[in-house]
């Protein structure tokens, strides 16, 4: 379509209705956002900054052309007559274990949202301070901004809690990580092992927000919700991850019965709260968030409405 013809479509729609409809799409929908590249040169310059606000990385390969392409700034053919992807880059999803998670946190300034494994974040974590072996490739300043982050951890191939990075477990120096008192939110994918007895948070300094899958007979008579988590002094939201597409109905509203009982016992300064959710919409979801929709967090419902919405499930 023409910018000639698709103006004339809308000639008779306010322009900043128009605007708001095709933001929300692009907020909605990445292959929306592609579309709109493709149909005019105002609608592209409208939806570059959804496209690259949050990049999924899933192989070495994805994640080795997106350093060398982003930090290019895109010409336009109207104001603002370029775009730079570095600037609008929020959001960092990647899933193999590489050094080129240093090198993109390095040049984006304007991260909030890490979606990373333990291999990853452990190599934020020692390019974050000098160690003998090697000097901090992550200037100090840079966690030095306004912008704290929120972290989604693939906890699932690491069923030791190795991703907790509990005092000792690498070198001496990592443990003081100016990263560590950056996130303030954390969400986890998958549930903890069941043979979990703790939940190391000591590194986690500033963290007010965590959200766990959980499943029947997991928060009844459990350390790590009883004191690791219950008791923790800084946390001030819990929030409750009911996967629908793994659970029966029965134990989806046992899981609640439990979170209502928790959040009725759970000390008072202390929000409990749940999400339902299917596990497969977690990239979505996250995408979404990056491009202006709302957080899990957002999403959250407070225990203590549960009886009301037990007969939804």
């Amino acid at each position: 379509m023409s910018d000639g013809r698709l103006t004339t479509i809308l000639a008779d729609f306010p322009q900043e209705l128009v605007a708001q409809i095709l933001s929300d799409g692009a907020t909605i929908s990445t292959q929306f956002t592609l579309n709109l590249c493709l149909v005019a040169r105002w609608t592209r310059v409208l939806a570059l900054p959804y496209l690259y606000s949050g990049a999924v990385l899933k192989t070495l390969s994805q994640s080795t052309k997106f350093y060398n392409t982003f930090q290019l700034p895109i010409p336009l053919r109207s104001y603002p007559y370029s775009l730079h992807p570095v600037d609008q880059l929020r959001g960092l999803w990647m899933t193999p274990a590489s050094s080129r998670v240093v090198d993109i946190f390095r040049l984006s300034e304007n991260i909030r949202n890490l979606a990373l494994s333990a291999e990853n974040m452990q190599w934020l974590i020692h390019s974050s301070v000098n160690t003998p072996l090697e000097p901090r490739s992550i200037p100090s300043q840079r966690f030095n901004g306004h912008h704290n982050f929120h972290l989604l951890i693939f906890n699932e191939l690491h069923q030791h809690m190795r991703w907790t990075f509990a005092p000792g477990m690498l070198m001496p120096e990592t443990d003081a990580s100016p990263f560590f008192r950056k996130v303030t939110h954390i969400h986890l994918s998958q549930y903890l092992p069941r043979e979990s007895h703790r939940l190391s948070l000591e590194h986690w300094t500033n963290l007010t927000h965590i959200a766990i899958p959980v499943r029947p007979f997991e928060i009844q008579n459990s350390r790590i919700f009883e004191q690791d988590i219950g008791h923790n002094p800084t946390l001030t939201h819990i929030v409750f991850i009911v996967y629908t597409d793994l659970l029966s109905k029965e134990d989806q509203a046992q899981v609640l019965r439990v979170i209502e009982q928790y959040g009725a016992e759970v000390d008072e300064e202390k929000s409990v709260e749940y999400v339902l959710q299917e596990r497969w919409q977690l990239q979505r979801n996250w995408e979404m968030e990056q491009r202006g929709g709302p957080s899990i967090w957002d999403r959250a419902i407070p225990a203590s409405t549960i009886r009301e919405s037990m007969s939804n499930i």
